[in-house]
């Protein structure tokens, strides 16, 4: 008689939902697809950012033994210095011309 009463629990326990640390199937995976995604997408943003890094580490290691300390202060001001110098108001023709 008890093994009946023992059979009945067992299968009213069967059709019970699953719950993992208190969430629902589609809930779990839902937040692990977040945070996977997540996980993902800062891996791919630090490998964009660090091969740029490795590659002007190189270069400015090789400048260095060139003897060049400031590399990137002079790309600074290489980038910054205008190509063509236009003188509107010939002040520099003026110079030029009134040399004694």
């Amino acid at each position: 008689m008890t093994q009946g009463i023992e059979k009945l629990k067992v299968f009213r326990n069967l059709n019970r939902p699953v719950n993992f640390w208190g969430f629902s199937p589609i809930q779990l995976l839902v937040s692990v697809l977040i945070v996977g995604i997540t996980a993902a997408i800062k891996i791919y943003a630090g490998v964009i950012i660090a091969i740029p890094l490795i590659v002007l580490m190189g270069r400015i290691k090789r400048e260095n033994q060139k003897g060049n300390p400031n590399y990137l202060e002079s790309l600074l001001i290489k980038n910054n210095t205008p190509k063509y110098i236009e003188d509107s108001s010939r002040i520099f023709k003026t110079l030029i011309n009134d040399r004694p």
